[in-house]
């Protein structure tokens, strides 16, 4: 069987007016539809972006993390004294 119109129903979305073309970089039409020719964007290779230094950047750490005997030892004692009877008052 042989078709002659459209292989599937043809309510495919119209290009919105936010819609931008890949070739000339302009809004409101696809890339397929597009009649003007390629607009040409000079970008650096992949080697010149590499052979860039990265900037690091250094992150904010909260106070308590900047402790040297670290957190866990600070929960391990904090339960310690609980057991020991030092961290709340026993009720009679």
């Amino acid at each position: 069987m042989y078709r002659t119109g459209p292989r599937y129903p043809s309510n495919a979305k119209k290009a919105s007016p936010s819609t931008q073309c890949q070739n000339c970089l302009e809004y409101g039409h696809w890339t397929y539809e597009c009649k003007k020719p390629k607009s040409y964007k000079a970008r650096p290779t992949r080697t010149q972006q590499l052979s860039k230094p990265i900037k690091l950047q250094e992150p904010e750490v909260p106070a308590e993390f900047l402790d040297k005997r670290g957190l866990a030892n600070k929960l391990l004692s904090k339960k310690r004294d609980e057991k020991n009877g030092k961290g709340k008052k026993r009720r009679r």
